[in-house]
């Protein structure tokens, strides 16, 4: 029987060993600490928990599904919940709007399911409807004009966006430089920054444009863009997910194992030394996965590896950024007005949140800390560089209560605008959590990440390795391989194991069963003639993207009809 070592337990790594592991492959899986799930994963804050109960949950950031995720839910809807009644898919809780808040304005809510569009006119009017009538200074016509970037890019054949949207930004994408202030604020720092952790003149457009049109199309096309679990990760999802796993006779977990380095003979993968609490040891299988993070993954290639695959390379010069959660517990409600998940445009530090109680089986928060919880706040700064509101400092230069206090003026500068809403004050607050992958140095200041997250540059996808390597029994998975999400997300991670154990299934002439699926992105139909067009005009290098404005889509969309 073909024996497969996978490396690296998070979301990557646990997706091969299930998809190997349901065909009958003798799978052994090291993680080099002591839990599996890996950046997905959440924790407790230990000594919280009183009288029996559950330690202060916390994690590295609030989670998000959106609407477009196809892998992980499919792979949820496969692993049974450990009650025996239903499966980890059912644990998703739709959330039914997300807010974009301001300091001087009032909040852009917007609704995650709405009428489905049946023309590519009524879809561009569609997204402008999301933001037109907001006061928050917008010109009359810049909704339309997001709207028709929107368009552009959905009217845009594949070779246009691979060759052309991934070697532009963002910011250069949605012409910011032709709008006012109030069109970066919403469109730029408001939309992009938190959804990607990255700057809007670095991030790719290619890879904004996969999340911005999947996210919009399914707010206007009914699909629900936004789920949640109904409980911390760990206890929604991961510990199912390992008792499955581990119930199957063929997989075994060796936990508080790193691999520290990789040996080749005959240009191919001959063993990989681990370091377990026991000591060192080599381990040798049939096909080896590395689900390893992109920083790991950095350190252990070797020269004779990159010979055997070139494609390696680029490998060392993908870059990464910090995204990074802090977790407020208060002893009340907080009602902030913002029902779902929220992002703070002007935030410096670019936040996000959401209140987790309210879609949690134990709304009460009374299972977890002294059982007095009545909020459980979940944010994520993702912008570790730029100076605060109340500071000079940036997050990076910050101590742990500097962060918080920080992040609370932040956050307090957008919420006094949210109708109805309260401030984050210090009379109910009972306790913090940040992510416990920031460290700090003697003198208290932040020093490092312990777990940052893969960031899309301007042309990084060439540099970003396929899962199936050209040596013959190395294989990748991970967030940072190339998929058709293309974003570092779970999602990705995912889609990655899928394509892992689909080469090693291949290599080995798999004739038992189907193959794992990948889903690709879904477009709506109705774009295709554009799409065509633009492919026959593209090749030739003539002309822009068909359509290159709002009015010529209207009025091609009428030629059609």
């Amino acid at each position: 029987m073909t024996d497969v070592a996978i490396f690296g337990g998070g979301v990557a790594g646990l997706t091969a060993a299930q998809e190997l592991g349901e065909r009958g492959y003798i799978v052994r899986l090291y993680e080099q600490r002591e839990v599996v799930g890996g950046k997905a994963r959440s924790f407790g804050k230990e000594g919280t928990g009183q009288a029996g109960l559950r330690d202060l949950p916390g994690e590295h950031g609030f989670r998000f599904y959106p609407g477009f995720y196809k892998h992980v839910p499919h792979t949820m809807s496969r692993v049974p919940l450990q009650t025996g009644v239903g499966n980890v898919k059912d644990n998703r809780v739709a959330v039914p709007s997300f807010s974009l808040a301001f300091k001087d304005a009032p909040p852009i809510t917007m609704n995650t399911s709405a009428r489905v569009p049946t023309t590519p006119v009524e879809w561009g009017v569609a997204v402008a409807n999301l933001f037109a009538g907001q006061q928050v200074g917008l010109a009359l016509d810049d909704p339309f004009f997001f709207a028709e970037r929107m368009l552009c890019a959905l009217a845009s054949c594949q070779e246009r966006r691979e060759q052309e949207y991934e070697h532009m930004n963002w910011a250069n994408y949605i012409r910011i430089n032709e709008r006012g202030p109030a069109y970066k604020r919403v469109f730029s720092d408001g939309l992009a920054r938190p959804l990607v952790a990255m700057d809007p003149g670095r991030i790719n457009a290619q890879t904004a444009l996969i999340v911005m049109i999947q996210i919009l199309q399914d707010m206007i096309g009914g699909g629900g863009a936004d789920h949640v679990l109904n409980g911390p990760t760990t206890d929604a999802w991961i510990n199912h997910w390992y008792a499955y796993l581990s119930g199957m006779a063929n997989v075994t977990f060796t936990p508080n194992a790193t691999a520290r380095a990789i040996a080749m003979r005959n240009g191919r993968i001959d063993n990989v030394t681990v370091q377990t609490s026991a000591g060192t040891q080599d381990v040798t299988a049939d096909h080896y996965i590395f689900a390893v993070p992109v920083e790991v993954m950095q350190g252990l290639l070797t020269s004779a590896m990159l010979a055997a695959a070139p494609e390696l390379a680029g490998i060392q010069s993908l870059e990464t950024s910090w995204m990074t959660g802090l977790v407020y517990y208060f002893s009340t409600p907080v009602a902030m007005g913002i029902a779902g998940h929220g992002i703070y445009a002007d935030s410096p530090w670019a936040l996000t949140s959401i209140s987790q109680l309210p879609f949690w089986t134990d709304p009460a928060g009374t299972d977890i800390g002294a059982g007095n919880v009545g909020s459980v706040f979940s944010v994520i700064i993702s912008n570790w560089d730029s100076p605060g509101i109340g500071t000079s400092q940036t997050a990076r230069q910050c101590t742990h209560d500097e962060l918080v206090t920080e992040v609370t003026l932040q956050l307090n500068a957008h919420l006094q605008n949210v109708s109805s809403g309260s401030l984050l004050g210090s009379t109910t607050l009972l306790d913090t959590f940040l992510d416990p992958a920031i460290s700090f140095d003697s003198a208290g200041v932040v020093a490092g990440n312990a777990e940052p997250l893969l960031v899309n540059t301007v042309g990084s996808y060439g540099l970003r390795p396929p899962a199936v390597t050209s040596i013959e029994n190395l294989f990748l998975s991970g967030d940072y391989v190339r998929t058709g999400t293309n974003l570092a997300t779970m999602e990705g991670a995912c889609e990655a194991g899928r394509l892992a154990a689909k080469g090693v299934l291949q290599q080995d002439g798999w004739n038992g069963g189907p193959l794992p699926e990948v889903f690709p992105h879904k477009e709506h139909p109705m774009f295709d003639p554009f799409k065509q067009l633009d492919g026959f005009l593209f090749p030739t290098g003539e002309g822009p993207p068909c359509p290159a404005s709002f009015k010529e889509l209207m009025d091609a969309s009428a030629k059609l009809k």
